[in-house]
């Protein structure tokens, strides 16, 4: 009897029919963003695409935030609680640091003052590192002191904890070297505007809060354990489109453990709003000449599409649809992926809907 595969971020299973598959969405145990493919064909679908359990995803779902949000909560908080609790810990931010905002420059930064695109530095001697991880300083900032932010970078410790970073330009304007600061010790500009545009402005510089990843990965050839071929997505909830993606893959063996250092990957091309998009490799091929060899070069396949004709690839290069690593030694059975930078592009209707 031909099975259909169903892939979530920790696992990968088969269902005999579609009357099990609706059983399951009915019960909770796989939801519309989790991912499907049919008997006998080589795409994945979400749930939410596949009639028979479209409908029954919407019956069990008000709409896609509510979606978003059951999957990145573990415990039944009302959303409107959520927002709540955002709002009262930003304006106590605001409201512990405003002896210092309120006298930089002899003037409040309210209003014009402060580029929504600045972070204002929180202490004296605050140490700027040339990575998020708080070992090498390059520089220091002086209390009150504006800098620019380029990305925030989420760094996974345990669990769902996460520490947070920004990279920033050293100048106000963003033309000057950049670095790392640890998220606590600096004030982004929007948590001081009024509390409706501080989701807009927490998707712009932070958006990694709404995007997921999905995926699944196989042994190329079982005579090569540490050769893996991985299909991998990211799909987002945000408003703007994303770009300057970094992604960290961990490689695991069968109990779950990681097998070598986790690979870092910066993407090419951008993931529009509210969308989802695959990454590729355009890489050398098997009877590529040349000496040394170029480093694959990772992108969304619609960057792909909108910059490379196949037909037309340089001598020596291919386009793959997915990720290829050859780990030598190790004995790989699956991945897992986290997009821990991103950078939102800015929308002048979302962001001035009124002009």
């Amino acid at each position: 009897m031909a099975r259909w595969l169903v892939n979530q971020q920790d696992r990968q299973f088969a269902a005999q029919d579609m009357e099990e598959l609706k059983s399951l969405v009915q019960s909770g145990e796989i939801g519309a963003y989790d991912m499907l493919q049919p008997p006998g064909a080589t795409d994945w679908l979400y749930i939410c695409e596949v009639d028979g359990l479209k409908e029954l995803v919407q019956q069990s779902a008000d709409d896609d935030e509510d979606i978003y949000f059951r999957k990145g909560w573990k415990l039944p908080i009302p959303l409107p609680i959520v927002l709540f609790l955002i709002a009262v810990v930003s304006g106590y931010y605001a409201y512990q640091n405003y002896n210092t905002l309120e006298s930089y420059k002899g003037s409040t930064i309210y209003g014009d003052s402060f580029n929504y695109s600045q972070l204002l530095v929180v202490e004296n001697n605050t140490l700027v590192y040339s990575k998020a991880e708080g070992k090498k300083s390059i520089d220091s900032l002086k209390q009150g002191q504006l800098v620019a932010v380029k990305g925030k970078r989420w760094i996974h410790k345990k669990g769902d904890e996460y520490a947070k970073w920004y990279e920033i330009s050293l100048s106000e304007d963003g033309t000057g070297p950049t670095g790392f600061v640890a998220a606590d010790d600096v004030i982004p500009g929007y948590f001081l505007d009024h509390t409706e545009k501080l989701d807009i402005y927490t998707e712009l510089y932070d958006p990694i809060e709404k995007i997921r990843q999905s995926g699944f990965a196989q042994v190329a050839n079982p005579d090569e354990p540490g050769h893996l071929v991985m299909n991998y997505g990211i799909d987002h909830g945000n408003r703007f489109a994303l770009t300057d993606i970094i992604v960290e893959l961990t490689f695991l063996d069968k109990s779950g453990k990681q097998v070598v250092e986790p690979r870092e990957l910066k993407i090419l091309g951008s993931i529009d709003a509210k969308s989802r998009d695959f990454i590729g490799t355009l890489k050398a091929s098997e009877k590529s000449k040349a000496d040394p060899l170029p480093e694959p070069i990772y992108m969304t396949h619609s960057h792909f599409q909108k910059e490379y004709d196949e037909t037309e690839l340089e001598d020596g290069l291919v386009w793959q649809t997915n990720l290829d690593f050859n780990l030598g030694e190790a004995v790989t059975v699956d991945f897992s992926g986290r997009v821990i930078q991103a950078r939102s592009i800015p929308d002048p209707k979302i962001l001035n809907p009124e002009n």
